[in-house]
């Protein structure tokens, strides 16, 4: 069996519902609306190391900490399965580090899905090997313009690699059968390039997703009551409106646009570290720290410290980050998520390549 064939077999999951996710999405649903503190991890992120080889300007600089040991982390792979379907690998850059091909091989074996590796796609070559264990791809990519974004990334002539290396991965979509949605950090130097980062999505079938610029997990204060800020989001609103592709949802673009008090469940996307700490309520409040080596999975952890929930409230308006608002929506207001493209691809298991042709009266509106 080619290597081709492989991927296409490993990925027959992919078409159907993850009912898996479906399942604890109901779970949640009705946990909050109870009261009953007892939660199932709807997206796990895995951070197996904190180098990088970039140095974006918002971005907190590495601080030493090791990688995952090799051992460690298929131990703490099998630890996070149980109830657990979805896992995002990421870092730092999860491709500088050695074993990362050993840890995807291993998620697919425990039948993880999606599996979701976050990159900035400097690397291609290691990349484009891992391709048939992966079912998306998160890409870091501020701007096109390539002044603003090599700016931002701390690397001359980054972005024209990135933007070449994605234009590739685009094309071994129909190989290897994964999504690909970019994500941009809204600064106060790449707002006014939002709308050709959402037509270099367009162009190619990706998606965009964004997060506005955070300084001590607060948003910048250079973007609250930003005219320049608010009128970017409102003009990404128009533009989901009208059929691109931009991935997050209206809610959520709701509450970035004038950083609107929100709910958070952070404990519906847990964070585990390089050494197996998993921090309740979430990595930014630090309340309390288990590791999960000492637990028998991540599942029973999470049972047996529901009464974390009421620590969520510490946050006051910290974090307008996806990662955790979104699984707000998720929770409060599912139904209206089934309209979304990654809440779709998420549960249902819908690929995404295909964005819906519009008639030249919805062009027009979005000029």
């Amino acid at each position: 069996m080619n290597k081709a064939s492989h991927s296409n077999e490993s990925k027959e999951v992919s078409k159907r519902p993850c009912y898996e996710l479906l399942v604890n999405l109901l779970f949640n649903f009705v946990s909050v609306h109870l009261r009953l503190k007892i939660f199932r991890p709807l997206m796990t992120n895995v951070y197996i190391t904190k180098r990088c080889n970039l140095r974006c300007a918002y971005c907190y600089p590495p601080g030493g900490e090791e990688d995952m040991a090799p051992q460690l982390g298929l131990t703490l792979l099998e630890k996070i399965r149980p109830k657990n379907p979805a896992i995002n690998f990421t870092g730092g850059e999860p491709l500088l580090h050695p074993y990362l091909p050993a840890f995807l091989k291993r998620a697919r074996e425990l039948r993880f899905f999606p599996i979701v590796l976050s990159t900035n796609a400097y690397q291609i070559e290691p990349l484009i090997e891992l391709l048939p264990m992966v079912d998306q791809l998160i890409i870091s990519l501020d701007s096109v313009d390539e002044a603003v974004n090599d700016a931002l990334s701390g690397v001359p002539e980054a972005t024209r690699k990135v933007i070449n290396n994605i234009m590739i991965l685009a094309e071994s979509r129909k190989q290897h059968r994964f999504n690909i949605t970019l994500h941009a950090v809204v600064c106060e130097s790449n707002i006014d390039g939002l709308d050709d980062l959402v037509e270099f999505c367009d162009s190619l079938n990706l998606t965009l997703s964004i997060s506005p610029e955070h300084r001590d997990h607060y948003p910048r204060r250079n973007l609250i009551n930003s005219e320049r800020y608010s009128s970017a989001v409102r003009r990404l609103r128009v533009l989901k409106k009208a059929g691109k592709p931009v991935a997050c949802s209206e809610s959520y673009l709701n509450k970035l646009e004038t950083f609107a008090k929100h709910r958070c469940f952070p404990f519906l996307s847990p964070r585990v570290e390089a050494d197996g700490t998993v921090y309740f309520p979430c990595y930014v409040i630090r309340k309390d720290a288990f590791n999960l080596k000492d637990w028998r999975n991540l599942h029973s952890l999470m049972k047996e410290k529901g009464e974390w929930m009421d620590k969520s409230s510490a946050c006051r308006g910290r974090c307008f980050l996806a990662c955790y608002m979104e699984v707000e929506q998720y929770v409060t207001n599912p139904l209206r998520l089934f309209k979304e493209i990654p809440f779709r691809r998420l549960t249902l298991g819908r690929e995404i390549g295909l964005v819906k042709e519009r008639s030249p009266i919805e062009t027009q509106k979005v000029a």
